[in-house]
């Protein structure tokens, strides 16, 4: 075995021990702190506890609508870190919105940035809590914040502070699983008009309209990156570059723009999609705000890319998706009541997503097993069915 294998099945294994060792010290404070029922007569004021990520945040987004139709009259807020902000800042279903700094990602917060957290939030004065993140921290942060009614997600015990603990359900999609915390205190959510929200404002318009040409026809939009967050790489997730610029040169035959969008970051996968692609693309990548994404993305006729936050802002903007997945599982990351396809070939290995790392020997082959053909056919599919 090479160095390079064993320090990756070090860190794997180390990865199962932390695990093991966090869920013991749950079971151990689990005792200390008694579920009671919540009292939703006395809500005046809603929190949502969710610091990251962009695709995490935006599928909590149809939780906030729900709230909102079942409690026109409360104040309600949210707390998020700056790296999701903007797809929440004009959502006119938020009251306010509370930083939460940078707590999720990176190297390990020291317990101070826990109790700054926590005493930010006791400023607000909130009665309930829904805490989205599943680690035990964050329910002890709506507790320490002095909030009487906690609800969250008891993933693996891991719930320790909620007043109200919530099984999840396997395989359950991350949007749902946010409005199981609603249906457990008794908020109706069976609307079949729930969904995922984005709300572009005239200035997100204005910044695409600067950057694409007067005559633009029917705009594809492509993103070859993501899997990029706070603390965390999984490049795993991405489809390679070519063979989205064959999927591009295929979409241009049919009458159609494409659009490459991306980070910074992105710049050379862009570039290698361009080059592939051997017709005219537009690159937008590290060009557009992330809510120049948004409003780019509503104008769009149809996405295609890999699991990412992006994915998410287009389901949540009503733009079909092709949504391409490999160490993920569609089941609980994919795009939500919008029409999409998804290609997947998971392998006997994954999904490995939860390790945030890839397992030792690990070819990338669940990714890698997509092939242009398919993707051009579920992208021709839903142009298709937009006509």
């Amino acid at each position: 075995m090479t160095l390079g294998a064993k320090n990756t099945q070090m860190k794997y294994l180390d990865s199962l021990r932390y695990k093991d060792s966090t869920e013991l010290l749950c079971s151990l404070l689990r005792p200390l702190f008694r579920p009671r029922p919540p009292r939703l007569e006395d809500w005046r004021s809603i929190l949502i506890l969710k610091p990251c990520c962009i695709g995490d945040v935006l599928q909590s987004t149809a939780l906030v609508s729900a709230l909102r139709r079942a409690l026109p009259q409360a104040r309600i807020g949210y707390a998020v870190g700056p790296w999701s902000r903007a797809v929440l800042e004009s959502n006119p279903k938020l009251d306010e919105l509370v930083d939460a700094g940078p707590i999720v990602g990176g190297r390990p917060r020291p317990l101070a940035a826990y109790l700054r957290l926590a005493r930010r939030l006791r400023r607000g004065r909130w009665d309930a809590c829904f805490v989205l993140e599943r680690s035990p921290l964050f329910s002890l942060v709506a507790w320490l914040a002095g909030i009487r009614d906690r609800i969250g997600p008891d993933e693996r015990g891991r719930g320790v502070a909620l007043t109200v603990r919530v099984p999840i359900r396997p395989r359950r999609q991350e949007a749902e699983a946010c409005l199981d915390l609603a249906r457990a205190v008794g908020v109706r959510v069976e609307e079949a008009d729930l969904r995922t929200e984005f709300y572009v404002s005239p200035s997100d318009e204005e910044e695409v309209r600067r950057l694409l040409p007067p005559d633009v026809g029917s705009l594809v939009v492509l993103a070859p990156g993501g899997g990029i967050n706070p603390g965390m790489a999984l490049t795993a997730k991405r489809w390679p570059p070519e063979r989205f610029g064959a999927v591009a040169a295929t979409l241009a035959s049919a009458g159609r723009t494409p659009v490459v969008i991306g980070g910074p970051q992105d710049h050379e996968l862009a570039a290698q999609l361009a080059e592939s692609a051997g017709v005219p693309v537009i690159n937008l990548c590290g060009r557009l705000s992330l809510r120049g994404c948004g409003a780019l993305l509503r104008r769009a006729e149809l996405f295609i890319g890999n699991d990412t936050g992006v994915m998410h802002l287009a389901a949540a903007v009503g733009t079909p998706v092709v949504a391409l997945f490999g160490p993920t599982d569609p089941a609980i990351y994919g795009p939500y009541k919008v029409p999409h396809r998804i290609i997947w070939h998971p392998q006997t290995c994954g999904p490995c997503f939860r390790l945030k790392q890839r397992p030792p020997g690990c070819s990338l082959q669940c990714i890698r097993a997509i092939s242009v053909e398919e993707v051009e056919d579920a992208a021709l599919e839903l142009l298709h069915e937009r006509v």
